[in-house]
C-alpha cells in the first residue's frame, strides 16, 4: 500500500463489527485490520484511500460506497456488493471475488493481483485502462485460474489489458472492447453476443466453442487464435486478421466478411451460408467441405 500525507480517519484492528451499519459514514482513508465485517453496510459511504488487509468482508454492502484509491489485500470479498461503487484506481490483491457484484460500478484503472472471480458480475461496469493479466511472472492483475461464469454484459473496456487471462464460460453480451488486449487467454465456450472490438489484439486466444453472433470487428488481430466451432451469425468483420487461426465447423451464417485475411487459416467444414466476402484473403487456407454455393463472393479469389 503506497502513504499518504493523511492521516487514517479510523483504524480498526482485529475488531468484530459483523453486521454493523456504517452506510453515509466519512471513513476516508481508514484502515481495516484482520477485522470480521460480515454484513456490514458501508453504503453511500466515503472509504477513499482506504486499506483493507486480511478482513473478512463476505456478503458486505458497498452499494454507491465511494473507494477510489483503495487497496484490499488478502480478504475475503465474496458475494460483496458494489453495485454502482467508485473503485477508480483501487487495487485488489488475494481476493476471494466469489458470486460479487460490481454492476455499473466504476472500475477504471483498477488493478486485479491474483484474485479469485467465479460468477462474479460484472454488468454496465467500466474497467476502462484496467490491467487485467493472468501472467505471474508479469506480477500484474487479475489472476484467474479458477474463474467461472463472469459476467462482463455491456461493461466498458477501452484500453484494458487480458492477457493470459483463463476463464470457463464468460459472458461480454454487448460489451465494448477498444484497444483491449487478450493476447494468449483462454476463453473456452465464450458469450460475445452483439460485442464491438475495435482495434484489439487477440493474438493466439483460444476461442473455442465461443459466440459471435451479431458482433462487429474493426481492426482486429486473431493471427494463430483457435476459433474452432466458434459461432458468427450476422457478424461483421472489417479489415480483421484470422491468418493461421483454426476456423474449422465455425458457423458464419448471414455474416459480413470485408478486407479479411483467411491466408492459411483451417476454415475446413465450416457453414458460409449467405455469408459476403468483399477482398478475402484465402491463400493457402484450408477450405475443405465447405459449400460455396450460396456465398456472396467479392474480389475474392477460392
Amino acid at each position: 500500500m503506497k502513504k499518504n500525507d493523511k492521516k487514517a480517519t479510523t483504524e480498526l484492528k482485529r475488531k468484530n463489527l459483523t453486521g454493523i451499519n456504517f452506510s453515509e459514514k466519512n471513513l476516508n482513508n481508514s484502515v481495516f485490520l484482520k477485522s470480521n465485517l460480515q454484513k456490514i453496510n458501508l453504503s453511500k459511504a466515503n472509504l477513499s484511500f482506504s486499506f483493507f488487509k486480511k478482513s473478512n468482508l463476505k456478503e458486505g454492502n458497498f452499494i454507491e460506497a465511494n473507494l477510489k484509491k483503495s487497496s484490499f489485500l488478502k480478504s475475503n470479498l465474496a458475494e460483496t456488493n458494489f453495485t454502482k461503487s467508485i473503485l477508480n484506481n483501487s487495487s485488489f490483491k488475494k481476493i476471494n471475488f466469489t458470486n460479487a457484484d460490481f454492476i455499473e460500478a466504476n472500475l477504471m484503472n483498477t488493478n486485479f493481483i491474483k484474485v479469485r472471480f467465479s460468477k462474479t458480475n460484472f454488468t454496465n461496469a467500466d474497467l476502462s485502462k484496467s490491467v487485467i493479466n493472468n501472467k505471474k511472472s508479469f506480477g500484474l492483475n487479475f489472476i484467474g485460474e479458477k474463474s467461472k461464469k463472469i459476467n462482463f454484459s455491456n461493461t466498458k473496456l477501452f484500453n484494458t489489458k487480458f492477457s493470459y487471462l483463463n476463464l470457463i464460460s464468460p459472458i461480454f453480451d454487448g460489451a465494448n472492447f477498444n484497444k483491449t488486449n487478450f493476447n494468449k487467454s483462454i476463453l473456452k465456450k465464450g458469450i460475445f453476443i452483439n460485442t464491438k472490438f475495435i482495434d484489439s489484439d487477440l493474438q493466439k486466444t483460444n476461442f473455442i466453442n465461443s459466440n459471435f453472433s451479431g458482433a462487429k470487428f474493426t481492426k482486429v488481430n486473431l493471427r494463430k487464435s483457435n476459433l474452432k466451432f466458434s459461432i458468427w451469425e450476422n457478424s461483421v468483420l472489417e479489415n480483421v486478421d484470422l491468418s493461421y487461426t483454426n476456423l474449422s465447423h465455425a458457423n458464419f451464417t448471414g455474416a459480413k466478411l470485408y478486407n479479411v485475411n483467411l491466408s492459411h487459416a483451417n476454415v475446413s467444414k465450416a457453414n458460409l451460408k449467405n455469408a459476403e466476402l468483399k477482398s478475402v484473403n484465402l491463400d493457402k487456407a484450408n477450405l475443405n467441405k465447405i459449400d460455396f454455393t450460396e456465398v456472396k463472393l467479392f474480389d475474392t479469389k477460392l
